[in-house]
């Protein structure tokens, strides 16, 4: 009756919001997730991170090695950064139809921006995924940028990365993160 009509209802919401592979949330949940929460944000003052990251080189890997493999890369992307991250206060997504793409929302104050682009691209590079990673946010006093443009400035942060050849981050306002991976054959 109405009790399995509405169960069945609330798990197609739930499958429409959810990425097979990883189990995180998609794009759809995160442009209404993301909106609720710069409106949040906003009336309350609370300082807003988003971190956007790129797994490098991915199709390269999915024609190389194939599908089975860049999945692979995939699901390590997502353990990494669901570990990396706050559980039940930060937010993880896979974002963009390619499924390269990730973003983690992070609520509060970041005393070093720098330090957690860096820390989240080591930990990918020890598990063997390089990835580029733009970081914006903003601050309570200082909007770095504005939070209705913080996902523009991850984008164009980690498009900056991307330009550098991979495997860093540049975070919105203060520049290159150096990449972990350079530090690895040492």
């Amino acid at each position: 009756g109405a009790v399995k009509l509405a169960s069945l209802i609330e798990d197609s919401q739930r499958l429409a919001a959810t990425d097979a592979l990883t189990g995180l949330m998609n794009r759809r949940a995160f442009t209404s997730f993301m909106a609720g929460e710069i409106a949040r944000s906003t009336r309350y003052d609370d300082p807003l991170s988003l971190l956007l990251l790129d797994i490098d080189h991915f199709k390269q890997i999915n024609d190389t090695h194939g599908h089975s493999v860049g999945d692979e890369y995939i699901r390590t992307a997502a353990d990494t950064l669901c570990k990396a991250v706050r559980r039940g206060i930060d937010e993880v997504f896979r974002t963009n139809k390619a499924g390269d793409e990730f973003e983690v929302l992070i609520h509060g104050q970041l005393a070093d921006p720098s330090r957690v682009a860096w820390s989240l691209l080591q930990r990918l590079a020890d598990r063997g995924v390089s990835a580029s990673l733009g970081l914006a946010y903003t601050t309570a006093t200082d909007f770095i940028p504005d939070r209705a443009n913080l996902r523009l400035a991850a984008e164009e942060a980690c498009r900056a990365a991307k330009k550098q050849g991979g495997g860093c981050g540049v975070v919105a306002g203060q520049g290159l993160v150096t990449a972990p991976s350079s530090h690895l054959a040492d």
